[in-house]
């Protein structure tokens, strides 16, 4: 079984890979942002176009009221549409928009054609070294990572990550998270078991 990095650790180490990624690979984001907020799989994230997350209206670009693409519902929050605003941002111009400005990849590599999927791998693994995290966040983790944050942050249980991920019990704790324990953050156990901090 492999050693498991406590929940605290792995959202320290995503807002610093998080950060990375935006300054020096900003077309590479969507890839990022989108595997630890859905369970869609990163070739169909590299496929994805502009048009699939943002439509014009009246000169502007907006974010699609409801997110889906390939059976898959993106579900947001506040913050995360706001991250995807951020995106769109870097990308084109937003006011006095023409539409044909969507009719691009929504992941580019740093010559605006397409993010292949090689080049991101690379960069993920690139990233994780030049940081020196203890893990290698890879493709194959962090698609393994919505689910198991869902569950550490006590938004989701086992049984309805499996079924997100349309895979059974067993197949999601030993193929997809690789038999890591699940941890859970220590203020999500305090809340449940209704114990109030001390002070010291």
């Amino acid at each position: 079984m492999t050693e498991t990095p406590s929940i605290e650790m792995i959202l320290k180490d995503l807002e610093k890979l998080s950060e990375h990624v935006k300054m020096y690979n900003t077309g590479a984001y969507p890839a990022f942002f989108l595997q630890l907020h859905t369970v869609l799989r990163i070739q169909d994230i590299l496929d994805m176009q502009l048009s699939d997350l943002y439509f014009w209206e009246d000169g502007s670009i907006k974010l699609l009221p409801e997110l889906m693409y390939a059976g898959e519902t993106i579900e947001l929050d506040e913050n995360g549409r706001r991250e995807l605003a951020w995106y769109a941002l870097q990308r084109i111009a937003v006011c006095q928009a023409q539409e044909e400005a969507l009719d691009d990849w929504l992941c580019v590599n740093k010559q605006g054609k397409q993010l292949q999927l090689q080049a991101y791998r690379k960069m993920l693994e690139r990233t994780s070294a030049e940081l020196g995290f203890g893990e290698n966040y890879n493709v194959g983790y962090l698609h393994s990572l919505y689910g198991y944050l869902a569950i550490g942050c006590g938004r989701k249980t086992i049984d309805e990550t499996a079924k997100e991920y349309r895979v059974a019990r067993y197949y999601l704790l030993n193929r997809i998270f690789k038999g890591r324990k699940i941890q859970y953050l220590e203020d999500v156990i305090q809340q449940v078991a209704n114990i109030e901090e001390t002070q010291e």
